[in-house]
């Protein structure tokens, strides 16, 4: 593929899951979280699956990847909402923490696997491999969740979408929260898209070869995912102590120095490019759980 067709890639991706987003919602609305998690995590896994089975080019790798995006979204809201009906007042930023920790470190894990595979059994099985961690992560949340009450919430039979759109759209702080949140995402979706290119590309220009260079960028893309939990767990205890303001301007500040600073290190010694790639994603990552509590309280 070429650079625009690995970038419209991406760009199907988030698509869907922006779709999903708004999907889980409504069903959240409507079925209650619980119900929609797991209704939505087998959904993910058929999709996991069927991009490793028949993903072959462009145009089936963008349709697949778009269609796996479009059952992804249970994994974020709907829990969201679980953790909110479970966990109240200054103990919530520290649970959303470590729930965004642990979905880094599968992040982490995946990068890790795939780098492996690919180095030793080619692109296909990674896919298969990373495929099998929606499959594994709904059979825990199905026993995570099996004392769990499914909720759903009570609303006047004359409320329709319409009204409920106004109401959000008139709440102000909302509105700037979702807004900070939204431009807190450009950052982060584009730096986990574009760091493990990055770090390939200066191994690459080191001497190594491609598939060397892509399997060593993949392990250590990994490894600053699994570094960057620190930050969610911090932040979102953080928020709890000092409030969400404070933390979210602070983390904000760094992360963007680091985003205008570690483009131009791409020829410099690749230790001080993980050093600052290690830094850019401990602060990027940080003010996720932040935002979250935001729009939940």
């Amino acid at each position: 593929m070429s650079a625009g067709q690995a970038g419209w890639m991406h760009a199907g991706f988030y698509i869907g899951y922006l779709t999903s987003l708004c999907g889980v919602g409504l069903m959240t609305n409507r079925y209650g979280a619980k119900r929609t998690v797991l209704l939505s995590g087998m959904a993910a896994s058929y999709s996991a699956f069927l991009f490793a089975l028949f993903a072959e080019d462009f145009l089936s790798g963008l349709l697949l990847y778009g269609a796996s995006a479009l059952c992804f979204g249970g994994s974020y809201t709907p829990v969201l909402t679980v953790i909110s009906e479970r966990i109240h007042g200054k103990q919530r930023g520290r649970a959303i923490g470590w729930y965004i920790a642990a979905g880094l470190l599968g992040y982490a894990l995946s990068l890790s696997l795939s780098g492996a595979m690919m180095a030793y059994s080619g692109w296909r099985s990674a896919f298969y491999v990373t495929a099998c961690g929606p499959f594994v992560g709904t059979l825990i949340a199905f026993r995570a969740l099996r004392h769990t009450l499914n909720l759903i919430p009570e609303r006047p039979p004359t409320q329709t979408i319409v009204p409920l759109w106004r109401t959000v759209l008139r709440n102000k702080p909302m509105m700037l929260v979702m807004l900070g949140y939204s431009f807190h995402s450009w950052e982060l979706l584009g730096m986990r898209s574009w760091l493990p290119t990055f770090l390939t590309v200066c191994i690459a220009l080191g001497g190594r070869d491609e598939a060397a260079a892509a399997s060593i960028g993949a392990v250590v893309s990994a490894l600053l995912c699994v570094a960057s939990m620190a930050g969610t767990i911090a932040g979102g205890a953080w928020s709890d102590r000092w409030g969400c303001t404070a933390v979210i301007i602070g983390f904000s500040a760094v992360s963007l120095l680091c985003s205008l600073s570690i483009g131009w290190l791409i020829a410099a010694p690749f230790w001080i490019v993980v050093g600052m790639g290690l830094l850019y994603s401990i602060t990027t990552v940080a003010d996720s759980p932040v935002y979250s509590t935001a729009l939940s309280d």
